[in-house]
């Protein structure tokens, strides 16, 4: 899913999406493969 379709699902504004996804890349449980526009994100354990 894209961040955008995150949040159209959640019914959360887009840059609070940004801000907890950033959140779990710090934290080692998110991570972005891939180019900015073509990539995808890996849910790590």
């Amino acid at each position: 899913m894209t961040l955008a379709e995150v949040e159209a699902e959640i019914e959360k504004s887009l840059s609070a999406i940004v801000r907890a996804s950033a959140r779990l890349v710090k934290d080692g449980k998110l991570k972005h493969a891939g180019s900015q526009k073509g990539g995808h994100w890996i849910v790590l354990k």
